[in-house]
């Protein structure tokens, strides 16, 4: 996640809160912002000694309520004691009712007017009974003690919804323990996923913004689609034991989404899936978002720092398009193979991904892991691969699966002519937490990095997957380990991970904090690193979340894969290599695993946000390509650490001990595959379950149904190869539109019938595929809304008679959906004469030309009060190694012709075997080994002088390139 931006709001909001937010989530590729954790000075300056920790409030019989605040930020005194008409005599306050309190022998409740007052709170009730008050909150009027964990609870509940015993719901079935074998079958679901236009895209704090559209709170609303996303299922089964694995397109999900699908199918099968689950986000930054489940009333909002705000409608969106994925995987189920392989040392030269924790020394594990479904003939049905990478090239406010979705549509795209058919690829992801996408080291910028980014993964591994041998049979055996996570369980002794000045911004971190630094921690030098005590959170979690428990990061859980010799482990957030590579040795040192035969899956079933070491020491792993340049033990203690310090140990809010706490859970998860009772650390928790909450849904407009379909923005009649055009229509609101965007599909009259090409991967031609960039704005009426195309194609694409096919839907007159068609205007698409033809003189006779395809443009998101997804220049790329803005080199069968005058009485025409195009690397802007092509032309002993010269040069596509210059012999 990233962000380094704020928004204002009529609110009263302090120092640390606002440093918080301006120091949150940075996962770009460029520098991550410099973060200034630090209190207010005239906090920071104060000590434990010189700083009343409470403020000095008395029990007294009955407080007023209109007793005057307490000096200073201890709290409001808002608090009073209620007097109670019919006494309740007590002696402890377990003998009182619920949320009530002993008091002097009388059971009394602690009267608050909002949840700021929890410091009161927590005043008073330490006054009943030492330590009462440190998990206080002002809930419903009343100040009560949250709960943190299960084990406080009464039999049968669960301690949820922010610090509530709860009765829990679900039904826990018998843990199918061992290895199973068996003929496997399969299926595999790719749904389109549902959400509107205009939420937000979770991942970057720089989209900041408030109250931008109905479905945007604390970010900018979304303004269109670069392609579809889709939640993708694949549902393995050997007959005895199924594990179901579903990848979505989003920047990541609780284990709130874990526990809702595995109740759903316990309901439909009778089998307890919470073993045979995973469900992994790719974590693109450009997902739509407000479906992470975030307290009702923090101290300030947290969505702007990169998640949005919750809202029970996306988070219902979510699980419902999941479902659907889900459903059609079942459906599909039928026999197949399968089959896997790890492709070691496949990115040593970073041009796929590179370690972004600068703070650290390097560490990057360069490893791939591929898994192949095929029919029992051996085609492929589907294809999963893993590796670390973030996706974080695109910033703007388009959606889009970033550049892990265009590996998965190069390898779609690879089998698809390979072997003719559809195979759908999920991308799970692996170590990205300490890694960026490297997809722009040649020089190119989003959208163009999604082709490159496949185009080079491609180049790397799919060999690797046809060599693949697939079995007919599956080997399974899996443990989901679920855990709690606490303060106290980590090893923190009291008051050790704190600020140490007053509650509510500084004291213990027993919720853990965001932006937290201390004196040298991220100044990547390892041989320095912050003490525990050093350490100032700018965003105190019980600041931030009025000292209300987050359900959300205390409790989490790992599952354990065995299949066909592959062992796998799910981490639940954004696990760093260094970590990941910690785990592997533990599984290899207590339970024999072979490190070169296992892998570890980031951002899967929960998130914690970044997991990193606590203090990595010993062997380097043994994975050919390791970055690292010298033993672990060669470097300082905490070299490898979050005590390091930069941006990632910011956003890790339980601090250094995470990381050990983590490795000990998944041992402890292998272990149980064998052994269901074997020994945990830790009292074993029931699965989450956050209560949903009623909030309505959003108004959709009515749009008027006469103009349904207009065109707003007409086709050129004839556009060129490489030229982008657009073509805008009115449809419906985006709430009521198709799902994500309307359907845009190509046509292309062929002897007299319209058709639908189909493209490499198989499937049609439409802007559900990185094709077409689709956007919408506002019109000139309300309910009037403009949904703008924009397409370009480049130079082998078939020319022809064309026109767009839109389907979409619209909220009419009667307040119901009705779909609406629009078939375009026809155009001609034609070859480009815009071929880039520049004289680079004579020399020995010979006549050297510049010659490539035009150059092209930057894609820039400009935006505009009336257009806010408004875009200039190109979006798809023209060579791999070829930055923007220079000519992508032709390809060795151009020709070309030179028409030479004045040498003769006749011109001179050079051409065939007088003319040979070539094609060399060169340094184009500091890119070693950029192609470019020149056209070289025997002069045939031309005598000196100057000529008035024409050259045409033709690619192998009838592309052509015109220039009239002066061939100047010497």
């Amino acid at each position: 996640m990233q962000s380094n931006a704020w928004w204002s709001r009529a609110c009263s909001l302090s120092v640390a809160a606002l440093l918080f937010a301006l120091g949150a989530c940075s996962d770009s590729d460029s520098d991550e912002p410099a973060v200034d954790a630090a209190p207010p000075e005239d906090v920071a300056d104060a000590s434990v000694e010189d700083t009343p920790t409470e403020p000095d409030t008395e029990l007294p019989d009955v407080i007023e309520a209109d007793a005057p605040e307490p000096d200073g930020n201890e709290g409001s005194g808002d608090v009073v004691e209620e007097d109670t008409s019919e006494a309740i005599a007590c002696e402890t306050t377990d003998t009182c009712p619920e949320g009530s309190f002993c008091i002097d022998g009388v059971c009394n409740d602690l009267s608050c007017r909002r949840a700021t007052d929890w410091v009161d709170c927590r005043v008073l009730l330490n006054k009943i009974e030492p330590d009462l008050g440190r998990f206080a909150v002002c809930r419903d009027g009343r100040c009560q003690a949250a709960c943190q964990f299960d084990s406080e609870c009464a039999d049968g509940e669960t301690c949820t919804d922010f610090g509530r015993c709860v009765p829990f719901t679900g039904e826990l079935g018998e843990d199918p323990a061992g290895r199973s074998t068996g003929p496997l079958q399969a299926g595999i679901g790719n749904t389109l996923m549902n959400y509107p236009v205009g939420v937000p895209l979770g991942g970057y704090g720089e989209r900041a913004a408030f109250q931008d559209g109905r479905y945007a709170v604390s970010l900018r609303a979304s303004t269109g689609a670069i392609h579809g996303l889709y939640a993708r299922s694949v549902l393995l089964d050997n007959g005895i034991e199924p594990l179901l694995i579903i990848r979505l397109p989003l920047i990541f999900t609780g284990d709130q989404l874990h526990e809702d699908i595995a109740r759903i199918l316990q309901e439909e099968t009778g089998q307890d899936w919470r073993d045979n689950l995973m469900i992994s986000s790719t974590h693109t930054h450009s997902g739509p978002c407000r479906h992470w489940h975030l307290p009702e009333e923090p101290a300030t909002p947290l969505g702007s720092f990169g998640i949005g705000e919750f809202h029970q409608f996306f988070y219902d969106l979510v699980l419902e398009s999941t479902l659907e994925s889900v459903r059609a995987a079942q459906a599909d189920l039928s026999p197949a193979r399968i089959g896997w392989t790890i492709v070691e040392d496949f990115d040593g030269d970073d041009q796929i991904g590179r370690d972004r924790w600068r703070a650290t020394p390097p560490f990057d594990d360069n490893r791939a892991l591929l898994i192949r479904i095929d029919d029992p003939e051996g085609t492929p049905r589907a294809v999963l691969f893993s590796y670390g990478a973030h996706a974080t090239d695109n910033g703007s406010d388009y959606a889009s699966g970033d550049v892990l979705a265009g590996a998965e549509r190069a390898f779609e795209a690879a089998i698809g002519r390979s072997f003719g058919v559809y195979a759908p690829a999920l991308f799970l992801n692996q170590n990205s937490g300490s890694m960026s996408p490297a997809s722009g080291t040649r020089g190119h910028d989003f959208p163009q990095t999604m082709e490159r980014m496949g185009h080079v993964f491609l180049e790397r591994v799919y060999d690797r997957f046809l060599a693949i041998e697939t079995d007919a049979e599956m080997t399974l055996a899996t443990n989901n380990l679920r855990f709690p996570l606490g303060y106290d369980l980590m090893g923190y002794a009291r008051d050790e991970f704190a600020a140490n000045f007053p509650p509510p911004l500084g004291g213990e971190y027993h919720y853990g904090g965001i932006s937290c630094s201390g004196q040298v921690g991220g100044d990547s030098d390892p041989t320095t690193f912050d003490e525990l005590g050093d350490l100032t959170c700018a965003g105190a979690l019980q600041f931030l979340l009025n000292n209300t428990p987050p359900s959300t990061l205390q409790r989490s859980q790992i599952l354990t894969i065995e299949l066909n010799g592959l062992t796998a482990q799910t981490m639940p957030g954004e696990l760093s290599m260094e970590l990941s590579w910690q785990v592997l040795r533990e599984l290899r040192d207590t339970h024999g695993v072979d490190p070169l035969s296992a892998w570890t899956f980031g951002y899967a079933n929960d998130h914690l946000f970044y997991l990193l070491p606590t203090n990595l020491r010993g062997e380097l792993p043994p994975f050919p390509g390791i970055s690292t340049p010298q033993p672990l033990d060669d470097y300082p203690d905490f070299a490898f650490s979050y005590l390091q310090g930069g941006y990632e140990a910011s956003m890790s809010p339980w601090g250094p001990s995470l990381g050990d706490y983590l490795v000990a859970r998944a041992s402890e998860s292998f272990a149980r595959l064998a052994e269901p009772d074997a020994p945990i650390g830790v009292a074993n928790v029931l699965p989450q379950q956050i209560a949903p909450r009623d909030m309505g849904g959003f108004e959709v407009d009515i749009t008027p149904q006469a103009r349904v379909g207009e065109i707003v923005l007409p086709m050129p009649e004839v556009v060129e190869r490489f030229e982008t055009i657009e073509f805008g229509w009115i449809g419906g609101d985006p709430g009521a539109e198709v799902d994500q965007v309307p359907l845009v599909a190509l046509s292309r009259n062929v002897d007299g019938v319209w058709e639908t090409p189909r493209i490499d991967s198989q499937l049609p031609y439409t802007n559900r595929e990185p094709l077409f960039m689709t956007r919408v704005r506002d019109g000139d009426a309300p309910g009037v809304y403009e949904w703008i195309v924009r397409w370009e194609e480049l130079g082998a694409f078939p020319t022809g008679t064309y026109r767009f096919l839109i389907s979409g839907t619209f909220l009419n007159d009667a307040e119901e959906i009705s779909p609406y068609e629009l078939v375009g205007p026809t155009f001609e698409l034609v070859e480009s004469d815009d071929l880039v033809v520049e004289d680079r003189g004579v020399s020995d006779g010979i006549a050297e030309l510049y010659v490539g395809y035009p150059r092209d443009e930057r894609m820039r998101f400009s935006s505009g009060a009336n257009d806010p997804g408004a875009v200039t220049g190109n979006y798809r790329m023209r060579h791999p190694l070829v930055a923007n803005g220079f000519p992508a080199p032709l390809a060795d069968d151009a020709t070309a012709v030179l028409v030479v005058s004045g040498a003769g009485p006749e011109p001179l025409v050079l051409s065939g075997d007088a003319v040979s195009l070539v094609v060399r690397d060169e340094v184009v802007e500091d890119k070693a080994g950029t192609p470019q092509s020149y056209v070289r032309v025997d002069l045939g002993g031309l005598p000196s002088g100057t000529y008035p010269t024409v050259a045409t040069v033709t690619d192998a596509h009838g592309n052509t390139g015109t220039l009239s210059f002066d061939l100047v012999v010497p």
